[in-house]
């Protein structure tokens, strides 16, 4: 009886941190300057989210004893993409750009997004697709990528597109191991973001 309850108490620890990964914390650091138009928007094509494996809250998955995953979702149960989206937005608009999110579904295509940032007057377009999306912690905490950022003018032609993928390895903590993706995960999304903005895509932002 004492193994089951332990074993329960473990469980509900891990499903109350899982709510607590809030990408909204970060703050990337744009080096570009633009009073431009800008349409921003984040579309979520990992796999399983497509096939309906996961949810679109889903963050990454956290191992028990037994290295049984257990899946993590985000702080507020909103899709992760509208969670990017808004750091993005406040991100441009300290750069003096006039930002407007746009709201993009996994299965949208690029002409319906067009037409999102057509009715919003955008002088261009910022698409972020995350391919893949997740930290998996057991002792430690990997987060694992696969992001590409495009930027189109309003016409929907191609400016600059630049791509993100691997595995980094965020840190270790093996009494409380859940702390390091809710601590560092959105550290490392501001990183990323600044990686991704940094040379063809800030360059093609800038270009009035």
């Amino acid at each position: 009886m004492r193994i089951n309850s332990l074993f329960l108490i473990s469980i509900c620890l891990i499903l109350c941190s899982c709510a607590l990964q809030d990408y909204r914390r970060a703050t990337p650091s744009l080096n570009l300057a633009t009073k431009e138009r800008l349409s921003v928007g984040v579309q979520d094509r990992r796999p399983y989210i497509l096939n309906h494996d996961k949810e679109e809250y889903f963050v990454g998955i956290q191992r028990g004893g037994f290295g049984i995953p257990t899946s993590l979702m985000n702080h507020d149960g909103r899709p992760l993409s509208e969670d990017m989206t808004e750091v993005i937005v406040k991100s441009l608009a300290n750069t003096g750009a006039t930002v407007t999110p746009m709201k993009i579904t996994p299965a949208m295509g690029n002409d319906s997004v067009f037409q999102i940032a057509k009715s919003q007057q955008a002088d261009k377009i910022i698409l972020l697709t995350l391919l893949n999306w997740k930290t998996d912690t057991y002792q430690s905490t990997n987060l694992v990528y696969d992001v590409s950022m495009t930027v189109y003018d309003s016409q929907g032609q191609e400016l600059a597109t630049k791509h993100l993928q691997g595995t980094d390895n965020l840190g270790k903590n093996i009494w409380n191991p859940q702390s390091i993706p809710i601590e560092l995960a959105p550290i490392a999304f501001e990183k990323k973001l600044e990686e991704l903005f940094n040379g063809n895509i800030s360059a093609s932002l800038s270009k009035n």
